[in-house]
């Protein structure tokens, strides 16, 4: 799944558990843009890979 953020596309993933799929993003090398917010349905966290592309990590409440 792609998803436009302030007109750039970026992958979409959806894991059980967004804090722990983030925090192997940054162990990785890459870097936390926005930190998980939850929202009504869903937990969402906006990040960078190591390559600079922008990623949205989503999951449940």
């Amino acid at each position: 799944m792609t998803e436009q953020l302030q007109g750039v596309d970026a992958a979409a993933f959806r894991s059980a558990l967004v804090n722990s799929a983030l925090g192997a993003l940054v162990q990785g090398g890459g870097a936390i843009v926005r930190e998980p917010e939850e929202g009504p349905h869903e937990v969402r966290a906006v990040a960078r890979d190591p390559w600079g592309n922008t990623v949205v990590l989503y999951g449940p409440r």
